[in-house]
């Protein structure tokens, strides 16, 4: 199950100060065991990123779906209001690119990252249905 899963994913980082917040809609519950794994191993790979650089102790996690699956993909959203970074300038390495992109990547989905110095950062993954 998607949402418990990332539930689960969000609540391990409050032992780190990391309180997030849910807001979970029309989640499908038949998604694919790796399509769940992707999702939850990538917000769970978000998350870390805000403990260890964003500096600051909130962050939020959406995750939706349109009601008829035909209608769209599953997206799952990270947003912390830390201090953001240059995404671009970022080396290549397994954070953003393998955890984050690759994960979802591997199982025909997208994730996309903006972030601005001083603004906060987004991650949005998506995964079509």
């Amino acid at each position: 199950d998607l949402a418990l899963s990332l539930i689960k994913a969000g609540g391990s980082f409050a032992a780190h100060g990391l309180r997030v917040d849910y807001q979970l809609s029309q989640l499908p519950a038949d998604l694919p065991p790796k399509v769940v794994e992707a999702f939850t191993g990538a917000s769970r790979e978000a998350l870390n990123n805000v403990v260890a650089h964003a500096g600051t102790d909130r962050a939020s996690l959406t995750a939706m779906a349109p009601q008829n699956p035909g209608d769209g993909a599953v997206v799952v959203t990270i947003v912390d209001q830390g201090g953001g970074f240059d995404h671009l300038s970022v080396p290549a390495g397994r954070g953003l690119g393998d955890c984050i992109i690759g994960r979802m990547t591997e199982v025909g989905g997208a994730a996309a990252i903006d972030s601005v110095p001083g603004h906060g950062t987004r991650i949005e993954l998506r995964w079509p249905r």
